[in-house]
C-alpha cells in the first residue's frame, strides 16, 4: 500500500478499500473472519478512511443501533440497517470490530440473521445485505455526498417508527393472548383489550406524546394480569430503545 495524504492517496484509499469489500463479498463464510479483519487493517491503515469512519460515528450510541438493527419478530430475525449513509457506515465498522476482537461470533450472526439452505448461501445474503450496502454508504460519506443532516434526520425518523412498530406489534399480539386466558372479569377484559387497541392505534400515528400517554394507561391496567407481566417489561424495553417513553 502507498499511503500518502495527496489527492492521489485519497484516491488510492478508497480504491484499496473497494477493493477489499469487494473480496469480502465474493469471499465464503469459512473465510469471513479473514476478510473482515483485512478490511479493518486497511480502514487504519489510510488517514482519509480513518477520517469517514471517525466523522460517521460522532453522536453515534453503537449497543442502542445494534439493538435497533437486530429485529426478531417470532421465528423471523432480521438485521436492518440504518437509512442514514453515516450510521450505516458506524454501525458495520462497530460490528466488525466485534467480530475482529471475538466479542460477537461472526458465523452465529450470519446464520442467525441471514438465514438460508446452507452456510454459503447465508454468506451471500449478508454480502448483499449488509455488506454491499455498507459500502456504498461509505463512498457517499468519503466524498461527502451522503444525505444531508436534516433529510437523514427524517429518513432515521420514519425508519425508526417502523422498526418500533414491527417489534410492539408481536409483543401485543402476546398481550392480546395473555389477557384472553387471564382469570379476570369480563369488564376487566373489556377494559385491558380497549387499552391494547388503543395503543396499537397509537402506533400508526406516530404521535410520541400520545404513545407515551397510551402507554402509562396500559402499564397500569394490565399490572394485575401475571402472565403478561414478562411481555409489559418487553414491550416497555422496546420502547426505551427506540426513545418512545
Amino acid at each position: 500500500m502507498n499511503k500518502n495524504n495527496s489527492l492521489s492517496g485519497d484516491n488510492t484509499a478508497l480504491s484499496e478499500f473497494n477493493a477489499v469489500c469487494n473480496d469480502l463479498r465474493a469471499s465464503k463464510l469459512i473465510l469471513a473472519s479473514k476478510e473482515i479483519r483485512r478490511l479493518l487493517k486497511c480502514i487504519a491503515y489510510y488517514d482519509k478512511l480513518r477520517e469517514t469512519v471517525d466523522a460517521s460515528k460522532i453522536g453515534f450510541d453503537y449497543p442502542k443501533a445494534y439493538m435497533r438493527a437486530a429485529t426478531g419478530l417470532g421465528s423471523r430475525t432480521a438485521f436492518k440497517l440504518p437509512k442514514g449513509s453515516k450510521a450505516r457506515v458506524a454501525l458495520v465498522v462497530c460490528l466488525f470490530a466485534e467480530f475482529d476482537m471475538n466479542r460477537r461470533n461472526l458465523m452465529k450472526f450470519i446464520l442467525d440473521f441471514f438465514p438460508a439452505e446452507n452456510g454459503n448461501r447465508s454468506y451471500e445474503q449478508f454480502a448483499e445485505n449488509l455488506v454491499r450496502p455498507f459500502q456504498e454508504a461509505f463512498n457517499l460519506v468519503y466524498k461527502g455526498e451522503d444525505v444531508p443532516a436534516e433529510e437523514q434526520g427524517a429518513e432515521e425518523a420514519a425508519a425508526l417508527a417502523e422498526g418500533l412498530a414491527d417489534q410492539a406489534r408481536y409483543v401485543l399480539t402476546a398481550l392480546v393472548e395473555a389477557v384472553k386466558e387471564a382469570s379476570i372479569e369480563t369488564e376487566e377484559r373489556d377494559e385491558c383489550s380497549a387499552i391494547l387497541e388503543g395503543f396499537e392505534l397509537a402506533l400508526d400515528t406516530r404521535d410520541p406524546f400520545l404513545l407515551k400517554v397510551i402507554w402509562i394507561g396500559l402499564k397500569h391496567t394490565l399490572s394485575g394480569i401475571r402472565s403478561a407481566a414478562k411481555k409489559l417489561r418487553e414491550l416497555e424495553e422496546i420502547l426505551i430503545i427506540y426513545k418512545a417513553i
